[in-house]
């Protein structure tokens, strides 16, 4: 059974939407992949905003709270959404409890969808 996830203080009163389920505890490894797609996909200091057939992520909405991106979760990839509160490895969220092997699957997955002509 996957932890369920409590926001810390601040991403309860002031942070965007999370899911159930506390990704780092059911898949450490998750936010090394993160890190690494948004290497792959973004120029550094920019805002992560990439989307292929595959996968979309992006960077936390420090926006409006009311704006659409304040909802849209920071990784989508099929069914599968992950939130994170300021940056990936904080608050990290899923919707979904898949297994370690799942996990890897995902995110090779995406990483090997980033064609050269998409890589920052």
């Amino acid at each position: 059974m996957p932890k369920a996830y409590e926001p810390e203080l601040g991403q309860m009163c002031f942070g965007n939407a999370w899911n159930a389920i506390d990704l780092l505890a059911a898949f450490p490894a998750a936010s090394e992949y993160l890190c690494a797609l948004r290497d792959l996909t973004c120029e550094d200091f920019a805002y992560w905003d990439f989307a292929n057939e595959t996968f979309e992520a992006h960077d936390y909405w420090w926006g409006d709270e009311e704006a659409p991106e304040a909802s849209r979760p920071n990784f989508r990839c099929g069914q599968v959404e992950i939130r994170w509160y300021k940056y990936p490895g904080r608050g990290t969220t899923t919707n979904s409890d898949l297994t370690s092997d799942q996990w890897r699957a995902l995110f090779s997955k995406c990483i090997a969808s980033v064609t050269p002509k998409e890589r920052a």
